[in-house]
């Protein structure tokens, strides 16, 4: 299977399973609609930043224990469509988190998401493809300076 970015899949993005299919497109659209909420901390700053971080840990929290659950990837032992809607916290949250001045998606906090991170990023067809880390933060800061501007009066 093809995806639109050009990797190539052995594997189905959505289960046989009606059941564990709905769950995946429940996942997937759970992802689109708290992006703002997961992405909301790097485009603030002070009082705003702090909720909208803690917001973010209240999703990251939900995300982990009911959508991961303790399964390798969200749709089980095979990488699926949800994993490919979070797929951006593999790499971009990190480099965010670092721009913005507050915590990742650390082992300590979050050990199963971390994990998964680690799993999903080690995919070839995942791992070839990343931007180079260097190139993310410049990105970035350019990006957040950006919105932080945007946001003032």
């Amino acid at each position: 299977m093809l995806t639109p970015k050009g990797f190539i899949l052995t594997n189905p993005l959505l289960p046989k399973d009606p059941h564990q299919r709905a769950l995946a497109r429940f996942w997937t659209k759970f992802g689109e609609d708290k992006l703002g909420a997961l992405f909301g901390f790097f485009m603030t700053e002070g009082e705003q930043q702090v909720k909208a971080t803690k917001e973010r840990q209240e999703q990251l929290t939900i995300l982990e224990e009911q959508g991961l659950g303790d399964k390798k990837f969200f749709g089980g032992d095979e990488i699926g469509m949800a994993d490919l809607e979070f797929g951006w916290l593999a790499w971009w949250m990190d480099v965010i988190s670092e721009l913005a001045g507050v915590k990742g998606i650390e082992a300590e906090t979050f050990p199963r998401l971390h994990a998964w991170i680690q799993r999903f990023k080690d995919i070839p067809t995942i791992k070839e493809p990343l931007p180079d880390r260097s190139a993310m933060l410049t990105y970035f800061k350019g990006r957040r300076a950006i919105f932080l501007a945007s946001a003032k009066p």
